[in-house]
């Protein structure tokens, strides 16, 4: 699941913020679905999905 958000040159922090708040919203339940079923691992500083 793609999780990145556009960095526009025109940003503010609020229109910024928005855009990474919309893309958690968007994730949310699919990273609860992996911790609870287990499926991930760490690789040096990152959580990675089996």
């Amino acid at each position: 699941m793609d999780s990145r958000i556009a960095v526009l040159d025109a940003d503010m922090v609020e229109s910024r913020s928005a855009r990474i708040l919309t893309g958690e919203h968007r994730i949310y339940s699919h990273a609860i679905a992996i911790v609870l079923a287990r499926r991930w691992r760490i690789e040096g500083r990152r959580v990675v999905e089996d």
